[in-house]
């Protein structure tokens, strides 16, 4: 099941957004979800400015993710 967090791309957002995703996928081992959502985060902020309204949508599969085979 995806996970859709709506916020302020603003630099406080990047520690934020790694502590909701490793709450929600807590249960699976997934550092490059939470590089890459880092990143992608980052470079909104950067390329497109800070304070803009984002949408950040992730999702996990494989072994241990819920609703995996």
């Amino acid at each position: 099941m995806p996970f859709t967090v709506e916020l302020l791309a603003v630099p406080e957002a990047v520690p934020e957004m790694r502590r909701m995703l490793r709450w929600r996928f807590g249960e699976v081992e997934a550092p490059d979800l939470l590089l890459c959502v880092s990143e992608l985060l980052t470079n909104v902020i950067v390329h497109v400015g800070a304070g803009r309204r984002s949408r950040c949508a992730s999702a996990v599969r494989g072994p241990g993710a819920s609703g995996s085979s």
